[in-house]
């Protein structure tokens, strides 16, 4: 799957002492054989394109000698990071929800799930398919994670397929939800050649792998439980059937 290798990695400069890490234990430990690449994607740069794909940070991990599962991130920069496990089979990748350092508000009510998600289905976007992964927030603030779809032809190329996943923010204005303006933040953008290369896809979105903060000089610890299958409702799944475009009723991230 050519088209979903990883956004191009940028040189990290050699860091000062203070520099941070995360350690990622993956479990069960006897399935670590199926893991090839585990990364801290960092997000913070300006959204630029490169090629096809998001212009993404990506500092690569390694696995730590004598413990199995076990994955080693260091000369990490202080800040907030998403991890990405890739496997011999997919892709997971971590996303959050929450502003960073943000305090925990009242949950969000089944009105305001569905007003925003009423809203969501009305905006008019270059893509011919839509859905909300997840969401999430609180008070008079929401966040979505979700995935946009263009099947029909382009200018680009006749049956390519556009997909992105982003990150949408909503705001309550007087007692009315709508979109925060310049809330919203890529995450991947992908042209993928053909449908049928589309369909075969693997990548999850997992809220457990995401926003991961560091301070100078501090270690941090991750366990993560591998998923047994892909879940279409989290992203792609090869050989499922397309998940439902609309937001889950009741579940959040808990970001």
């Amino acid at each position: 799957m050519a088209a979903a290798a990883l956004a191009a990695s940028v040189a990290v400069p050699a860091l000062a002492a203070d520099a941070g890490q995360v350690v990622l234990e993956l479990v069960p430990a006897e399935r670590a054989a199926e893991v090839v690449k585990v990364q801290a994607l960092d997000r913070s740069l300006p959204q630029k394109l490169v090629a096809k794909e998001v212009h993404i940070r990506a500092v690569d991990g390694k696995p730590v000698d004598g413990a199995p599962g076990k994955w080693s991130i260091a000369n990490l920069a202080p800040g907030a990071y998403d991890l990405y496990v890739e496997t011999k089979t997919g892709k997971f990748e971590g996303y959050t929800l929450a502003t960073p350092g943000a305090k925990p508000a009242e949950a969000l009510t089944a009105e305001d799930r569905e007003k925003i998600a009423e809203l969501f289905r009305g905006v008019k976007t270059y893509e011919d398919e839509k859905r909300i992964i997840d969401l999430a927030g609180g008070g008079d603030r929401a966040f979505a994670l979700v995935e946009l779809i263009r099947r029909g032809d382009t200018s680009l190329k006749p049956g390519i397929v556009t997909w992105r996943v982003e990150r949408w923010s909503y705001e309550k204005v007087y007692g009315t939800w709508q979109r925060e303006n310049g809330g919203h933040k890529v995450l991947r953008r992908y042209l993928v050649e053909t449908a049928r290369e589309f369909a075969g896809w693997n990548w999850n979105f997992a809220a457990e792998l995401g926003g991961v903060e560091l301070k100078a000089g501090e270690k941090r610890e991750v366990k993560w439980t591998i998923p047994d299958r892909f879940d279409p409702a989290r992203g792609r799944a090869a050989g499922a059937p397309d998940a439902p475009r609309g937001p889950p009723a009741e579940k959040a991230s808990g970001n």
